[in-house]
C-alpha cells in the first residue's frame, strides 16, 4: 500500500519491476491519496484496519505520517 498524493499507479508499477522479478510473481500495489486513506481509516474498513495491524516494510516516512 502507498499512501501519496504525487505518484501515479504507472510511476510506482514501473518503480517495482525489480521487486516483481526478484520475489517472482507481479506485485499488485494499492495506492491511496491522504485524503481517502484518512477516510477509509475513518470508516474502519476492513483492509485498512488489517494493513495498519500487522508489520510494515517503510520505503519512506514514519508512523506519523500516517496518523488520521
Amino acid at each position: 500500500m502507498v499512501v501519496s498524493d504525487e505518484i501515479s499507479y504507472g510511476e510506482l508499477f514501473t518503480a517495482l519491476e525489480d521487486a516483481s522479478a526478484a520475489l517472482g510473481r507481479q506485485v499488485n500495489p494499492t495506492i491511496l491519496s491522504r485524503a481517502k486513506f484518512r477516510k477509509r481509516i475513518a470508516n474502519q474498513e476492513s483492509f485498512l484496519t488489517r494493513v495498519m495491524g500487522q508489520p510494515k516494510i517503510r520505503i519512506l516516512g514514519e508512523d506519523s505520517d500516517l496518523s488520521v
